[in-house]
């Protein structure tokens, strides 16, 4: 859901910038999810920071 809407997240995207787009798209994504657009927004901003973490933790040797 979120990854169909690239403003979401990619900060070069056109309309990344306005808030009522975006707005707009977290409340439309809440719904079929069942939660509020905040708990959605909360949620992914969560996930994907956990992601970046574990991504960019060091391997373990041996």
């Amino acid at each position: 859901m979120v990854e169909a809407r690239g403003f979401l997240y990619d900060p070069s995207h056109p309309l990344f910038r306005n808030r009522d787009i975006r707005k707009a798209a977290w409340d439309e994504i809440s719904k079929g999810i069942n939660l509020t657009a905040k708990e959605a927004k909360d949620k992914y901003t969560y996930l994907r920071d956990q992601f970046t973490r574990k991504k960019n933790q060091p391997s373990k040797s041996g």
